[in-house]
């Protein structure tokens, strides 16, 4: 075990301990990365968190991301005008119209007219319940 992977499951026991009932992190420390998590998705059916477990945020991430960016922008390791495409994957952008226009500004303005995931039909339905059990 590594050390950050120790410090990240000190983090985890502390979490729990706590009254979180499920924990997903994921860590980066020069060139060192390590993803753990523990506790249970779901309560009633046991379900054991896992690194890739769906976890309602809600809007909370947007100052994260927000912070982060600005840290990167900070050290001239990403530009206002990078095209979001050449960071995420294409598992995760092929699907949506006109992305390869789309830059960071655009997100980090709520400018870049991708549509609201949240406005749909099914958002909070079957889709987001087969992560429960």
């Amino acid at each position: 075990m590594t050390g950050l992977t120790a410090q990240i499951d000190t983090v985890l026991a502390r979490g729990i301990e706590e009254g979180y009932p499920a924990i997903s992190m994921l860590a980066y420390r020069r060139g060192e990365s390590s993803q753990r998590a523990t506790g249970f998705t779901s309560l009633e059916h046991k379900k054991e968190a896992e690194i890739d477990a769906v976890f309602r945020l809600a809007s909370i991430t947007k100052l994260f991301t927000q912070v982060l960016t600005q840290c990167l922008l900070e050290e001239n390791r990403l530009s206002l005008h990078s095209k979001i495409v050449g960071y995420l994957p294409d598992s995760i952008t092929r699907d949506i119209p006109h992305i390869d226009q789309v830059e960071v500004e655009h997100l980090l303005s709520h400018s870049s007219g991708v549509y609201n995931f949240t406005d749909g039909e099914d958002h909070g339905t079957a889709r987001d319940e087969r992560h429960l059990r």
